[in-house]
């Protein structure tokens, strides 16, 4: 799904059309940060005129690149300068993780 959508995302801006099953975590090793591996931060809003607020809570990552092609630094560099995933403007948004509620 990250994949994609980081694809995808870079298809958008740069007007290309990199097949989403392109091989962009190869050679890539991702690791938990391990001094602190995760971290939180609140987001307030207002809800029915009181103010209101959630915790979002991400992991701390490590990326090691080895060895990848001039395509994927091509792909990871723009996506390290927009942001990755969601919550961007938040400071934290790398990727959220969805759970399906079932009722």
């Amino acid at each position: 799904m990250l994949r994609k959508n980081l694809l995808n995302k870079f298809n958008f801006f740069n007007k290309t059309k990199i097949d989403i099953k392109f091989s962009l975590f190869d050679n890539v090793n991702i690791k938990l940060y391990e001094k602190r591996k995760e971290g939180s931060i609140p987001i307030f809003f207002r809800n029915n005129q009181k103010n209101d607020s959630f915790k979002i809570i991400g992991n701390k990552l490590i990326f090691e690149f080895k060895n990848i092609s001039e395509q994927q630094l091509k792909i990871f560099q723009f996506c390290f300068d927009i942001g990755f995933g969601e919550r961007n403007s938040y400071g934290m948004g790398f990727m959220a993780e969805k759970r399906r509620i079932f009722r």
